[in-house]
């Protein structure tokens, strides 16, 4: 080939088409990054465990608060609850791990272990009366070594675990381990 074969119109116009279809590619490619990105973001959830407690004269209440304070769903893959290095596997567990006699306690509680917790949403997991003074500190000291992790997708697949006194931190997948997994 000779030099001004490449300086000949049709070359010219060739090679500015194979650059504006390169340049069309790479928006095309940034431009599904961005729309993947985004689609992830809009659908993140953010599961919070808050203990609440009130009291009146005669008695107290405890209970636990599991809410998806992020703006899509949480799938919950798994729940774990820990007391003294036993992992309990029923809400009854709570109250038999502590070794007292539980006449004046009423406990009342909600499935966590594998529901999907909308957005913006907010599950009692689990409610604890003490029918009188001295229970209410029983239940109170019963409650301080609890402790709890959820694991928690997205419905793109992320995942996330939170324990109870600690920030979400993202994890590649929830793994299940049926000695430990709580079933209600």
């Amino acid at each position: 080939m000779n030099k001004k074969s490449w300086l000949s119109p049709e070359m010219v116009i060739g090679l500015c088409a194979l650059v504006v279809s390169l340049v069309a590619v790479i928006v095309g490619v940034y431009s599904a990054y961005t729309d993947r990105t985004y689609a992830r973001a809009s659908v993140w959830p953010r599961v919070e465990l808050n203990f609440h407690l009130s009291k009146n004269s005669d008695s107290s209440e405890f209970g636990l608060k599991m809410t998806n304070s992020g703006i899509g769903p949480a799938i919950i893959k798994s729940v774990q609850m820990e007391m003294n290095g036993n992992y309990l596997k029923t809400w009854q567990d709570i109250l038999l791990s502590a070794g007292e006699d539980h006449q004046g306690i009423h406990l009342s509680t909600n499935n966590i272990a594998s529901i999907v917790l909308p957005a913006e949403r907010t599950v009692t997991t689990f409610h604890i009366k003490a029918k009188s003074k001295e229970m209410s500190g029983q239940v109170r000291e019963m409650l301080k070594p609890l402790n709890i992790s959820v694991c928690y997708c997205s419905v793109y697949d992320e995942c996330w675990m939170k324990k109870r006194k600690s920030e979400p931190k993202p994890i590649k997948q929830c793994l299940l381990d049926k000695e430990k997994d709580f079933v209600n």
